[in-house]
């Protein structure tokens, strides 16, 4: 559900009992997002009457912030994405084999991203 520049992800496993809530919202939606919380606590109540109480767990994910002068989530090898502390780019250049880029982060110091590949 995407509503003025904001996404809700809604994921429910029947096989595993879980129920699963993603908001992303641009930076600065903070008491936006406190309004989609009480609208999420709301939805998980009236799932768990719906479900017969089924839901085994509930695990709510931190809110993805998007609108970031330097983005901030870059995806791993193994698929899981990863959120970095980023403040700057130090360099990028496009080079004749690949885009190579150097960010600096404050918690691991520069990083180097090839073809956007941390």
């Amino acid at each position: 559900m995407t509503q003025m520049g904001m996404d809700i992800w809604l994921h429910l496993s029947a096989r595993m009992g879980g129920l699963s809530f993603c908001v992303c919202t641009p930076m600065g939606w903070s008491p936006l997002i406190c309004s989609v919380m009480k609208l999420l606590n709301a939805l998980e109540k009236k799932l768990k009457v719906l479900l017969s109480g089924n839901i085994t767990r509930i695990k709510r994910l931190p809110a993805l912030v998007r609108g970031a002068k330097v983005d901030r989530y870059w995806p791993t090898a193994d698929g899981r994405l990863v959120e970095y502390d980023i403040d700057e780019v130090v360099y990028e250049e496009d080079s004749a084999y690949q885009n190579i880029k150097i960010l600096h982060s404050r918690q691991y110091g520069n990083i180097l991203v090839l073809d956007g590949d941390v």
